[in-house]
């Protein structure tokens, strides 16, 4: 992914984590960050788990950004920050798994008029709604003459093969990392402002 574009992305996404620490403490809501990013770990061990592929590994990589408590309901809350107007496939489909065990975990997007003030909203994992994936795809075909595989909603760039990957991530300068993917829909999912989910916490 171009350094650049990245560093944009993990910008955003940080200044609405920092928003939503903010209102944490506003509401006097007892919270960790608790993203991978912010574990201790050696860089050879970071080098290790990217490598691995089984559940337990992904869950790490994936691990929600904040964890609250709610001692009036008796029970903690993970929130992943999301910055970007996609998904990766291997972070939703294991945000799914963590709520379809049970765990209270929701994603938190920032809208805003200006790029300093955040209005959050939330929503659960398994109440987003995908955009139409040929849309991407159809416009890639027509600029570079590139078929994406596409899986229901989800983009498989890297099911290509080497040489039409790399194509296709400089088609795109880069700004992704070429892993599987979907759109969201931000009109059609049933986003919720994050005070609700707050209110019900402290209730």
């Amino acid at each position: 992914m171009n350094k650049t574009h990245f560093n944009k992305r993990v910008s955003k996404g940080r200044r609405i984590e920092e928003a939503l620490i903010k209102l944490l403490e506003e509401w006097g809501i007892e919270h960790a960050r608790t993203g991978y990013e912010y574990w201790l770990k050696t860089d050879n061990y970071v080098k290790c788990i990217g490598k691995l592929n089984d559940n337990t590994s992904k869950l790490v990589r994936h691990f929600p950004d904040v964890s609250t408590v709610s001692m009036n309901k008796k029970t903690s809350i993970l929130i992943e920050v999301k910055g970007s107007s996609g998904i990766e496939r291997e972070c939703y489909d294991h945000l799914i798994n963590m709520e379809s065990a049970g765990h209270h975990v929701y994603l938190c997007f920032g809208f805003n008029s200006d790029k300093n003030n955040f209005e959050l909203k939330v929503v659960r994992p398994s109440l987003l709604k995908f955009g139409n994936p040929w849309r991407h795809a159809n416009k890639v075909k027509r600029e570079a003459g590139l078929t994406i595989p596409i899986d229901r909603q989800w983009l498989n760039p890297r099911l290509l093969n080497e040489e039409l990957y790399y194509k296709y991530l400089a088609h795109m300068k880069n700004r992704t990392s070429g892993c599987s993917f979907a759109f969201i829909d931000f009109k059609k999912t049933p986003f919720n402002p994050i005070e609700d989910l707050l209110k019900w916490m402290i209730a």
